[in-house]
């Protein structure tokens, strides 16, 4: 058996379905494996636990009467460790009462792993799932909990799809377009309907937007628009650096995309980086510069900073995956795009952090 404990957090607004999405993902348990989960219940008296013990095969450890961002997170520490140290399960769910901060509770998560011994625990997943049927776009921007919840979710889930008519599924899917950073899967599903083999790195067949109403699983056609444009991959070389964990050039009808990726322990100086934003955009102006969007770890938080329409913002986030850049430019040569991607490249990493 593996001696990696792969740890997933499943979490999502109240009565969007997080207990059902445990029990679909209990059914497709491999028998050579042990799984348990950590349920955490804002009341005293635990429901979701008592719904999840009928599966005798998965061990099931309640945490009622508070929530584990905060008062009960003693408790969530003691019984990780607890089962932990048994080294007997290769993969635990926690699931945290539909009131937590899941950014805050991934944080904690974190520290705990540094306190530990972290050969033996991987933080695979953060799983949100969102009842589709209350989604109305005019009220997006107005909630900041949904919001933070899609920022922070690998895999968001829209569940309870047959809810909904034609109409709000379609803004779902024009919301879904606009969700950034992307998500390493998106679903649609009902009755919370979902396969295994989603929380896979390798589950993406041929697209990382998915669409899932019903089974047998099918992947839907890309919702993203720039998927639909004859996008070509740039050859590019950056200088290696142990905290770049990817980078890509594409063109597509003749703007250029580049984009970074940092590994998640990457911390950068919001205020440098706020400069480089600054200057970049003053140095590219006779480029057509489209757009400058990134996630940066800052210290303890995040922040998004976006630069569009000749206007730099930033703000805190609640997303904690990795950093990450995109830059589009229009009507720019490839060689050029070269040039301004290992300018900007190596502007960056002059924002990072010490170690």
């Amino acid at each position: 058996m593996s001696k990696t404990c792969h740890l997933s957090l499943v979490c999502g607004t109240l009565g969007a379905g997080k207990t059902t999405l445990l029990t679909r993902l209990f059914t497709q348990k491999p028998d050579s494996e042990n799984w348990a989960v950590i349920v955490n219940e804002f009341g005293a008296l635990g429901i979701d636990g008592a719904i999840l013990q009928k599966h005798t095969s998965i061990e099931v450890k309640e945490i009622p009467g508070g929530c584990v961002c905060c008062s009960a997170l003693p408790e969530l520490q003691n019984t990780l460790q607890e089962l932990l140290d048994s080294k007997r399960y290769q993969r635990i769910f926690i699931e945290p009462t539909g009131l937590s901060e899941v950014d805050t509770l991934v944080d904690l998560i974190r520290r705990f792993t540094l306190q530990t011994d972290t050969s033996n625990i991987q933080l695979d997943n953060v799983i949100c799932l969102m009842a589709a049927d209350e989604i109305k776009a005019d009220t997006w921007q107005q909630n900041l909990s949904w919001q933070n919840l899609a920022n922070m979710a690998d895999i968001l889930i829209f569940n309870k799809i047959d809810l909904c008519s034609s109409q709000q599924r379609k803004q779902l899917q024009q919301l879904a377009e606009k969700i950034y950073p992307p998500k390493r899967q998106l679903l649609f599903t009902e009755q919370a309907r979902v396969p295994l083999d989603m929380m896979n790195n390798q589950y993406t067949p041929n697209t990382q937007w998915l669409l899932i109403t019903q089974q047998p699983f099918k992947a839907s056609p890309m919702l993203r628009r720039s998927h639909e444009l004859n996008t070509n991959n740039i050859d590019i070389q950056m200088p290696q650096h142990p905290l770049l964990l990817d980078c890509q050039m594409q063109s597509a009808n003749k703007t250029i995309s580049i984009g970074w990726r940092f590994d998640q322990n990457a911390v950068f100086d919001w205020q440098m980086l706020q400069t480089v934003f600054e200057q970049f955009s003053d140095d590219t102006a006779d480029k057509n510069l489209l757009r400058m969007k990134g996630v940066f770890r800052v210290g303890r938080p995040w922040m998004l900073f976006q630069w569009r329409n000749q206007q730099l913002s930033r703000k805190i986030i609640a997303y904690r995956n990795d950093s990450r850049i995109e830059v589009l430019v229009d009507e720019c040569t490839e060689n050029a795009a070269r040039q301004l991607a290992i300018q900007l490249y190596k502007n960056l990493l002059n924002c990072l952090k010490p170690a």
